[in-house]
C-alpha cells in the first residue's frame, strides 16, 4: 500500500501492517537505525479529570531510568496526557517523579526526579512560545537534578517544539522520542483555520484566543510551492524541516512511534488506515529514521497511543 507523497518526500509502506518497526523506503536519504495537533484536542480521548488507565498486571516492571526525562504535550493538551506513562515508569518507586513544570513559573523540583511533565503556559500557542518555555523547563531540570542531558518523550506538536528548541541551538535534549508529530502539517490544521477565517467559526478549542490561531498557523500542511501556487503552504515547517539532519545530529538519536489503523486524512484529502485519525504516517515521517507503527483502531488514535501498553514499555525500555 503506497502513502500519497508528501512534498518531495515520496514515501512507501510495506504491504504487511504489524505492529513493532517498520521500514519506511524514503528518499533521498537511506534508513538507518536510530537504535498536532495535539489532536486539535488530544482527540477528546483524555481530559484533565480523567484518571490514569490501570496499568495491566500482565507489564513487565519498568525499568531503571539512567537519566530524567521530560514529557511534552502537544496542541490543546496539558501534563496529563502522561499521566498513564507516567505511572507506570514511576512503578512502585522505580523511577521518582521530580515534578511538573507550569509553563515560565518557577518550578519545585525533585533533585533525584527521573519523571518530570510540562505544561505549557496555554494549551495552545505558537511552537516558537512553546520552545522558550521548554528551553526554561529543561534549564531548570538540568540545574535540579545535575544532568546535562535530559530525554524528551513529546507527543503531536510537542514534536515540532522540541526540534525548533534544538534547531535554535538547544543542547540539552540527549534522546527525542516523538509520538505522532504532524512533521509536514495536519489538514485538520487547514480545516480549522478555514472554519475561523472564513465563516468566524472556532471549533476546537471553542474559543477566539489569538494564541490558537498562532498554534494552527504553525501547524498546516507544509505543501510545496510547485503544488500550491507558487506559495509555500507553512512557512514555518518549510524552515524547520529543511534543517532536519542538523536536529538529528544534535541528539543521541530520534524515534519516531505512530498510531495506525485509523481512517485519516492525507493532505491531498484522501483517506488512509495509516494514520491515528489526525495524522497520518506520511506526516510523521522524517528522512533516516524508522517509522514505529502501533496498529490498533480502537487504543491508537491521537491521543490514546499514549496510554497503549506495547508503547509503554517500548519508551521505558528504550529509555532505559
Amino acid at each position: 500500500m503506497n502513502l500519497t507523497p508528501l512534498g518531495s518526500l515520496p514515501i512507501h509502506a510495506p504491504a504487511r501492517m504489524a505492529s513493532g518497526p517498520v521500514a519506511l523506503a524514503m528518499a533521498p536519504e537511506p534508513l538507518i537505525e536510530d537504535t498536532f495537533l495535539g489532536a486539535i484536542s488530544d482527540s477528546g480521548d483524555v481530559t484533565p479529570t480523567t484518571p490514569p488507565a490501570p496499568i495491566a498486571d500482565s507489564l513487565p516492571p519498568p525499568p531503571v531510568l539512567r537519566r530524567p526525562v521530560l514529557f511534552v504535550h502537544g496542541y490543546n493538551g496539558g501534563a496529563y496526557v502522561f499521566e498513564t506513562m507516567n505511572t507506570y515508569l514511576h512503578g512502585d518507586g522505580i523511577n521518582a517523579v521530580g515534578g511538573t513544570l507550569q509553563g515560565t513559573q518557577p518550578p519545585a523540583l525533585d533533585p533525584d526526579g527521573k519523571l518530570f511533565k510540562l505544561d505549557f503556559s496555554k494549551p495552545w500557542q505558537s511552537a516558537a512560545r512553546n520552545a522558550d518555555e521548554l528551553e526554561q523547563a529543561l534549564e531548570a531540570i538540568a540545574r535540579a537534578t545535575g544532568h546535562e542531558k535530559i530525554d524528551v518523550v513529546a507527543h503531536s506538536m510537542g514534536g515540532l517544539d522540541t526540534r525548533l528548541y534544538i534547531d535554535r541551538g538547544g543542547r540539552r535534549v540527549g534522546r527525542l522520542f516523538m509520538m505522532a508529530p504532524p512533521n509536514h502539517g495536519s489538514i485538520q490544521a487547514n480545516a480549522e483555520l478555514w472554519m475561523r477565517e472564513h465563516l468566524g467559526i472556532p471549533v476546537f478549542p471553542p474559543n477566539s484566543d489569538p494564541d490558537v490561531m498562532a498554534a494552527l498557523r504553525d501547524l498546516r500542511v507544509d505543501q510545496p510551492p510547485e503544488e500550491n501556487d507558487g506559495i509555500i503552504g507553512n512557512p514555518f515547517l518549510h524552515d524547520l524541516n529543511s534543517r532536519w539532519f542538523a536536529q538529528k545530529a544534535a541528539t543521541e538519536g530520534v524515534r519516531i512511534f505512530v498510531g495506525g489503523g485509523v481512517p485519516t486524512l492525507e493532505p491531498d484529502g484522501t483517506m488512509t488506515v495509516q494514520g491515528d485519525g489526525f495524522v497520518p504516517w506520511s506526516s510523521s515521517a522524517m528522512p533516516g529514521v524508522r517509522l514505529e507503527p502501533y496498529i490498533d483502531p480502537v487504543k491508537n488514535t491521537h491521543g490514546r497511543m499514549l496510554r497503549d501498553p506495547r508503547v509503554m514499555v517500548d519508551v521505558g525500555q528504550a529509555l532505559a
